[in-house]
């Protein structure tokens, strides 16, 4: 457990988002439901200490805020890493205007979210927009937004009993065809067949 602390650190000292989801996800799919509790429990309480005592940060903002859902294992990527993700002096690997544009993406995933949108708010052209996006994440705008629309899908359709077609909508789909598709390409299960393996 310690070596796999240590390996998920790594990943997050280098702010590298997708891929600390992704090692997240990997270390506890096979997992029941009382023992990924236990485990982000355990990442929980190694990260507030690594980053709170030796690296001397102020987490009190997300973890009095968010201790209860972190404690039980939901929403862990978007209480501790999206928020040092919107904040360029604490990982400083990226553009300052790329960390302003994820966090428009983070805080309007169920809205209307185009390339010339983003590339507007931060007030530079959609072909640099798009190299500088890849550059500082290692995705395109468009994988990077689906990708992240199918993280906030599964929480709801494990969380909550909302129907596919609301879920779809909430995630900022028109067409739940095109979520379903989007979804399983990221997933590799449909919503149906993601929410009946998950859920008990």
């Amino acid at each position: 457990m310690v070596q796999n602390m240590r390996e998920l650190m790594n990943i997050f000292e280098k702010g590298d988002a997708v891929e600390m989801t992704e090692y997240l996800e990997e270390n506890s799919i096979d997992l029941s439901q009382k023992e990924k509790i236990n485990y982000f429990s355990a990442v929980n309480t190694y990260f507030y200490y690594h980053l709170s005592k030796e690296k001397d940060l102020d987490l009190k903002d997300i973890y009095e805020n968010n201790f209860s859902e972190i404690s039980r294992g939901r929403n862990f990527i978007e209480c501790i890493l999206n928020y040092f993700a919107y904040d360029s002096n604490k990982l400083p690997t990226c553009n300052k205007d790329i960390h302003k544009a994820i966090k428009y993406i983070e805080e309007n995933l169920s809205g209307d979210l185009k390339l010339q949108i983003l590339a507007d708010y931060i007030h530079i052209s959609k072909n640099y927009f798009c190299n500088l996006f890849k550059e500082c994440t290692g995705l395109s705008f468009n994988t990077y937004v689906n990708k992240r629309r199918s993280e906030m899908a599964k929480n709801l359709l494990t969380q909550t009993e909302f129907s596919i077609e609301n879920i779809a909508f909430k995630c900022g789909y028109n067409s739940t065809t095109h979520f379903c598709t989007t979804f399983k390409k990221f997933t590799g299960r449909t919503p149906v067949e993601y929410r009946k393996l998950n859920t008990h």
